[in-house]
């Protein structure tokens, strides 16, 4: 009886010693399983590889264009437009004046819905946000925004991501126009609009209180069938 215990705990000791070999050799594998000199993570088997990759990606590719791709939003993207709302060169722009903490930007991302809102990145880099928003599904129209972090300014991504978003809005939503409100002083804006096909339709005169004056405010509208022209 003595003997046939001491079979079975024998036997259960190389057990456990196999499967911990087996997990050492698949988590940590020895450097005769991999020829060249890459770095850990390339070392790694690719079912780890493909774990580590994804997991400091940004969100899923939504649509792409030549220099941009435009991905969905995620939880681990707020830290990014914590920074970009209250960034003064953009938030004076788009008419932001209060700061906003981090969990009033988590919130305001827990509570989206109906708006189509996506990341704007270049190399897989985030570099801004672009919006249709207030989408009205009976009146058939929306609104676009945009901005792009100022280090990626004259680059020619936020003209391409408002194209991307643009055609997607008009094509998949029930949408027949798009519209842009900018502030006066905003003449980069003004100008992408312009270069977008938008038409100027109105001014609304001394409408917003910025930086302590009164601006007027423009009002910018872009039809689908204008838009299927001139693309």
């Amino acid at each position: 009886m003595r003997l046939r215990k001491a079979r079975a705990l024998a036997g259960l000791v190389f057990a456990a010693a196999f499967a911990i070999a087996l997990l050492a050799d698949v988590l940590f594998p020895t450097t005769a399983q991999h020829t060249g000199n890459s770095p850990l993570t390339s070392e790694l088997p690719n079912k780890f590889q493909f774990y580590q990759t994804n997991s400091i990606m940004p969100g899923a590719a939504f649509l792409h264009g030549d220099t941009v791709t435009l991905r969905t939003i995620e939880r681990e993207d707020i830290d990014f437009l914590h920074e970009m709302i209250n960034n003064p060169d953009l938030w004076q722009g788009f008419g932001a004046p209060n700061p906003r903490s981090r969990h009033t930007v988590a919130q305001q991302f827990e509570e989206q819905n109906t708006d189509v809102e996506l990341l704007i990145c270049r190399d897989e880099a985030p570099a801004g946000r672009v919006r249709l928003v207030d989408i009205d599904k009976d009146w058939g129209n929306a609104e676009l925004t945009c901005y792009v972090a100022p280090e990626f300014h004259g680059r020619g991504l936020a003209t391409e991501a408002c194209q991307l978003l643009i055609g997607y809005g008009f094509d998949h939503l029930p949408v027949t126009k798009i519209v842009a409100r900018i502030f006066d002083s905003n003449r980069a804006s003004r100008g992408l609009a312009e270069k977008l096909g938008f038409t100027h339709e109105g001014t609304l005169r001394n409408h917003v209180y910025h930086n302590g004056r009164h601006l007027d405010l423009h009002h910018y509208g872009l039809l689908a069938e204008d838009w299927r022209t001139e693309t």
